[in-house]
């Protein structure tokens, strides 16, 4: 509560050369991470592929996340009386409408290449696979995306995504959650 008084996943602490910085929000820290560890760089060096790339996340992250997490799902059932079969309707519902909007982004456009955006991982692909995994865990129908497949699944391939998959966080599994609150 004290260095997240949102209590959500994730909370990042940086004991660096600016002193202690405690952020929370996955797209603060994200940019906070490129900006201090530009290596690899995480968004493209020109305005419009930055621009584009941050068009993906924020699809994902403020269209598509926001509607799914925990505390949404908390609220419906215990202060609505909705029904976990609704709730859960509810997630693939948004899930899958996120996911087919993020797809018409990437499927016909020139600079989507082995990756979101080109070819390295950028902060569009550290948004989507969270966003896929999440999906996979509510049973959404992920057919109807092949672009997002594709690039989901050359990500698993490198040792970063595979590293930061949730069932190898520390905490994972506590309290019957997954460490990152399930992307959820």
């Amino acid at each position: 509560m004290k260095l997240n008084p949102q209590r959500t996943a994730p909370t990042f602490i940086d004991e660096g050369v600016d002193g202690d910085v405690v952020l929370t929000q996955s797209m603060a820290i994200i940019e906070y991470l490129e900006e201090t560890r530009p290596e690899p760089p995480l968004l493209p060096s020109d305005a419009a592929g930055r621009a584009r790339v941050r068009k993906i996340a924020m699809a994902m992250v403020a269209d598509t996340h926001a509607l799914c997490v925990q505390r949404v799902s908390h609220h419906m059932a215990n202060e609505l009386d909705i029904e976990e079969t609704d709730i859960r309707s509810w997630r693939q519902h948004w899930m899958t409408r996120g996911l087919n909007i993020v797809e018409t982004f990437l499927a016909d456009d020139p600079a989507t290449g082995t990756f979101c955006h080109g070819e390295t991982p950028t902060l569009a692909d550290v948004i989507l696979v969270p966003q896929v995994h999440t999906s996979q865990h509510y049973d959404v129908d992920l057919s109807g995306i092949p672009t997002i497949q594709r690039i989901y699944d050359h990500c698993l391939t490198l040792p970063a995504f595979q590293k930061a998959k949730p069932e190898n966080q520390p905490d994972f599994g506590k309290d019957g959650r997954e460490a990152s609150g399930g992307g959820h």
